[in-house]
Order: structure tokens, then C-alpha cells, then sequence
């Protein structure tokens, strides 16, 4: 029950990313019990700044790629958690590009340069369903989310 046995230190970021670190780090000089990553920046601060804090991770991209975990069946470490792997539906958004533009070639892809997401749904997408002669235009950002 909150504020009898369990007390939840919460730390927002605001929409900037950069401050993510700072905010992990904060968790874990107050020595807390748990630190819950809910995306890959906060995955990768809390994994860089303990070892021993367990860290609860809530990831859609796949761990083991993007290297917060040993394997599933053994995460070895302080990281555990959950991965939402929608590779069935990447494999539906190419089908429905396919469909929708037939004689499409050229695709522009928005994508969290800071984040292992991106690289490994692409990699994968080109890799399992034969859009190798797609050419893909990669548009980064970094930093703030862009609205």
C-alpha cells in the first residue's frame, strides 16, 4: 500500500531524453530498491550507472540485440522484465506498404537515433520480408521528442 509499505520515487523527464541519465542516477544515490525503466533511454542510464540495484525493464524492442540481456532464458545481471516483440506486426506494415504502393521503392523512416529500436525493426524488416530492394532514407533525431 503507498506510503505504508511501499514508497514510489518518481522522476519525470519531461520530453528530454538527455535528462534521463541524470534522473537514473538520482535513483540510484537514494539507494533505491527497484529502479522500472519504461523505455530504452532509462534501460540503458540504469543498466550504465548499477549493478546491483535490480532494474525492471518494460522494452518493444528485443533485449538480447540490444544488449541488456545475456539471452531470455538466462538474462544473467540486474535486468529483467518485459519485451513486447512485434515482429508479426512489422511483417503486417510491410504487407500493407506493399499492397497500398505497389511500385514504391524509395521508404523515409523517422527514427530515435539514441535508441537500438529502430536499427534492429529495420535490419529485421529487410532481412525477413524481401523488401532488400527498397531503398531506405533514414531521417534521425536526438534529444527532445519531436512533436
Amino acid at each position: 500500500m503507498e506510503g505504508k509499505n511501499i514508497l514510489t520515487e518518481r522522476r519525470y523527464a519531461e520530453g528530454r531524453l538527455d535528462r534521463i541519465p541524470g534522473l537514473v542516477n538520482e535513483l540510484v544515490q537514494q539507494k533505491v530498491d527497484v529502479i522500472v525503466a519504461i523505455n530504452n533511454v532509462a534501460i540503458r542510464a540504469a543498466k550504465k550507472a548499477t549493478q546491483t540495484i535490480p532494474i525492471v525493464m518494460v522494452t518493444s524492442v528485443d533485449p538480447v540485440e540490444a544488449g541488456y540481456v545475456e539471452s531470455f532464458a538466462r538474462p544473467q545481471g540486474n535486468i529483467t522484465g518485459l519485451a513486447n516483440l512485434g515482429r508479426d506486426l512489422s511483417a503486417k506494415r510491410v504487407e500493407l506498404l506493399k499492397q497500398l504502393f505497389p511500385k514504391m521503392s524509395r521508404v523515409g523512416i523517422l527514427w530515435d537515433a539514441d535508441g537500438p529500436g529502430p536499427k534492429v525493426a529495420l535490419r529485421n524488416t529487410k532481412r525477413r520480408h524481401g523488401v532488400s530492394n527498397w531503398s531506405f532514407t533514414l531521417l534521425k533525431y536526438m534529444g527532445r521528442i519531436p512533436i
